[in-house]
């Protein structure tokens, strides 16, 4: 079962950036099929919990390329982050007492999140590598 697919329209041409992001949307399809099959809540919120750890990763990743490589809106790409922490941690909340309908409702929000952010912000950092003639240093 399929939420979100990976296509080359999501790639950014930073390797490292663009695996963390397929296994991301790997696990946000992990999590889609243990709602979808009406795996225990238990499986569920290891799936979830494993999701988010690895959202932090990838944000640790992201956030030490931007400042190696002196990237100019830095400030406003960790803002984003930080709203969407924000955001999982209401979410969360709601997820522990309201079940099923709200862990759909994470993932709807982390899912169109993360298609978002790829398309524009993390592609703009892409960009700005490109235009300064760098590689990804992390």
């Amino acid at each position: 079962m399929i939420l979100f697919e990976w296509t080359e329209d999501y790639e950014l041409k930073i390797p490292k950036i663009d695996d963390q992001h397929k296994e991301l949307v790997k696990m946000i399809n992990e999590l889609y099929a243990a709602l979808k099959s009406e795996h225990s809540s238990e499986t569920v919120n290891v799936v979830l919990n494993r999701l988010l750890q690895y959202v932090e990763i990838h944000f640790e990743t992201e956030e030490a390329a931007m400042r190696q490589n002196h990237y100019p809106d830095f400030d406003g790409h960790i803002y984003l982050h930080d709203l969407l922490r924000e955001e999982v941690l209401e979410l969360k909340k709601v997820q522990l007492q309201g079940g099923e309908v709200a862990t759909f409702e994470l993932l709807n929000f982390l899912t169109d999140w993360l298609k978002n952010h790829i398309a524009k912000a993390d592609r703009a950092f892409g960009q700005y590598l490109v235009n300064q003639g760098r590689s990804l240093l992390v």
